[in-house]
């Protein structure tokens, strides 16, 4: 009987993500607006039930619940209305979407909702959460961002409170929370820039960092390349986050926002020290434990990988 229950939440648990990449899957190469409100509520439908599945608290699931809900409205209504009406009323409507993106997406100052909700997340919702369900809305911004050409001033104050944020956390939930916080502002501002598609590359990187660093936090063996992954994340040469960083710099933005967006990227890199330092101080005997031939072979064969993350 264990067997079958497990067979079947594996079942479901697969199907849920089949939902979640389907809903992403025809945001991504639809044309109307319609559909792509019908895509962002399948993944909104898959991910709810996978958090029901993984016995998170009822209470973060309705909270989810309601805020996406709320944002999904607003959305829903500027898709259903943008075509009746024009001029000043158009672009009320188009910055209302926008907005309501901004909620989704737990853009600073919008995150105040979702930082209850991950302090004690399960790896595989976290990575869900900070991760995959941003490339939807994402999408959509970047198709209406003409909409939002703000001072880049605002992506910059952006990152820096994402990142002011983390200075003061100590748990490795928390630190992922406002470092996805942080680096949101550098793929939304790339929409705006010289290089609007660059943005998905980044998205990219991020995302293979923030699976790594979730998978490797798992076992004490693997806290090295967990801390190597963070300081891609972080933007430290040679490593890849850096050279998508390296890039967005020079996407025409005005000085002041890059030297907000370099402070940004020290004081991330400062936490992501500081809590594998914390990490790797906690493991007893990290040196024998490396030289075991089980933990020995994983780390020798992605040593030539994480130099190019």
């Amino acid at each position: 009987m264990k067997i079958l229950s497990k067979n079947n939440f594996s079942n479901s648990m697969f199907f849920l993500a089949m939902l979640i990449l389907s809903g992403v899957i025809i945001v991504l190469v639809s044309k109307y607006w319609l559909m792509m409100w019908l895509g962002l509520e399948l993944n909104l439908l898959g991910f709810i039930l996978i958090l029901e599945k993984s016995n998170e608290e009822f209470f973060k699931i309705m909270k989810y619940f309601i805020i996406q809900s709320v944002a999904s409205i607003v959305i829903s209504m500027s898709f259903f209305l943008k075509n009746c009406v024009e001029g000043g009323l158009m672009f009320s409507l188009s910055m209302a979407m926008i907005f309501a993106l901004f909620l989704k997406l737990a853009v600073a100052p919008f995150h105040f909702w979702i930082v209850s909700l991950v302090k004690k997340m399960k790896s595989m919702n976290l990575f869900l959460i900070l991760g995959l369900q941003k490339l939807a809305p994402m999408f959509i911004f970047s198709k209406i961002s003409i909409f939002f050409k703000t001072n880049s001033m605002f992506w910059g104050m952006s990152a820096l409170l994402g990142s002011i944020l983390g200075l003061f956390s100590s748990s490795m939930n928390m630190i992922l929370l406002f470092s996805s916080i942080s680096h949101s502002p550098w793929m939304m501002m790339l929409m705006l820039s010289n290089s609007p598609n660059f943005w998905f590359i980044y998205f990219l990187v991020y995302l293979l960092n923030l699976s790594m660093v979730l998978f490797f936090s798992q076992e004490n063996k693997y806290k090295l390349l967990m801390f190597l992954s963070l300081l891609s994340m972080g933007g430290l040469p040679p490593l890849l986050g850096f050279y998508v960083k390296w890039v967005a710099i020079f996407c025409n933005f005005a000085s002041l926002t890059i030297i907000l967006l370099l402070l940004s990227s020290i004081m991330n890199m400062y936490m992501y020290i500081r809590i594998s330092i914390k990490s790797l101080l906690n493991l007893k005997n990290m040196n024998k434990k490396i030289m075991e031939s089980k933990s020995f072979l994983p780390m020798f064969f992605f040593s030539p990988i994480m130099f190019f993350l």
